[in-house]
């Protein structure tokens, strides 16, 4: 069988590379604008209170002060020199590098992604070097997920800049709630909590804690993506009920780029499993169709048990014939070798439904 490429799930950044450039350049010089216009304020004041010197002197009847008359002059200077800059930043020009322009790019950026129509806009997930498996397999491919949003920082998408009324000052607006990091604690899990729909029945529904492991898989997967799904980390529980969405990152980004969040809901999302959990999941048999996450990436694909998975002595469980606790022989989908086989961990072997 030729060698076939598996994409490694996990970041969602080389599409939005671009917003991220953007929304950096505009922070810096929104930083800078408002720092010329502090600068252009204490000069002003020094400019008043000089010439208010100068007009005492010239109401005692003494001669007007060259030093005042020198420094009324290099503060001139200076404040031209600061407005020369600000306008600089401000004015359009035809490399459309002024601030303006630039959030009026960033704003269009952002609604194509909104749009319903802009599969063009979707995020792609790790496409930078991604991790070999076995020297042959690393990314390809992306998730198409309208629902992502990506921030800034993490938790929340980008703030959105303004130009208020008052001395033309940019203001930077919270376009969101901002999620504080969440610690990867490994023993998080789902629970189960009872929620009303909008007629008032009672309905029971998942609610994923955060720093749950979820495996996330794309609504609107394309035909020619491959994986079922990829490793994701809940950081954020967002609104309640019917409206409840979940924030996720990438579980183990590539370093040193920081996993950017994105928003799903809970019908996308498969709980994993906390650790202690591996000795009391249900017995695999052999033959058995599973998803598992292929080892060395976040990338979930079909598979198949090949040797059957058991209680042993009703506390701890096995592979067959091994003594190796808590471990699925498997036979991936699609590999190379016919008769390659590997070991994946309990928890990370899930029903394929």
């Amino acid at each position: 069988m030729a060698a076939r490429s598996r994409p490694r799930g996990g970041q969602l950044k080389d599409e939005f590379d671009e917003e991220r450039s953007l929304w950096n350049q505009i922070r810096a010089d929104a930083r800078r604008i408002d720092q010329l216009m502090k600068e252009s304020d204490e000069v002003q004041d020094k400019l008043i209170q000089l010439e208010a010197d100068q007009n005492a002197r010239k109401a005692r009847g003494d001669a007007p002060s060259s030093r005042i008359d020198a420094e009324l002059e290099t503060q001139l200077r200076e404040n031209i020199k600061i407005t020369n800059e600000l306008q600089d930043l401000l004015k359009p020009d035809n490399d459309g590098n002024n601030i303006l322009q630039q959030l009026t790019l960033l704003s269009a950026l952002r609604n194509a992604e909104d749009a319903p129509s802009s599969a063009s806009r979707a995020p792609s997930v790790g496409n930078s070097k991604g991790r070999d498996r076995q020297g042959k397999r690393k990314l390809t491919d992306t998730i198409d997920d309208r629902e992502s949003i990506v921030a800034d920082s993490p938790g929340g998408p980008s703030p959105k800049v303004v130009i208020s009324s008052q001395k033309d000052r940019l203001v930077a607006k919270s376009g969101g709630s901002r999620a504080g990091s969440v610690p990867a604690a490994r023993e998080a899990s789902a629970k189960l909590e009872d929620d009303k729909d909008d007629s008032g029945k009672d309905i029971s529904r998942t609610r994923l804690l955060p720093s749950t492991e979820v495996l996330y898989r794309d609504p609107k997967k394309r035909a020619n993506a491959e994986g079922e799904g990829i490793l994701c980390r809940v950081t954020t529980v967002i609104g309640e009920g019917k409206q409840r969405r979940y924030e996720i990152i990438d579980a183990d980004p590539d370093p040193p780029t920081p996993s950017m969040p994105y928003r799903a809901s809970v019908n996308h999302l498969v709980p994993i499993p906390a650790p202690s959990s591996n000795t009391t999941l249900p017995d695999l048999g052999k033959g058995r169709n599973v998803l598992a996450l292929y080892p060395g990436t976040t990338t979930f694909y079909k598979a198949e048990v090949v040797a059957g998975w058991r209680v042993s002595d009703g506390k701890v469980k096995k592979e067959e014939g091994e003594g190796v606790e808590n471990l699925v022989r498997l036979r991936f989908e699609g590999e190379d070798e016919a008769d390659r086989e590997m070991s994946v961990e309990r928890r990370y072997v899930l029903p394929d439904k």
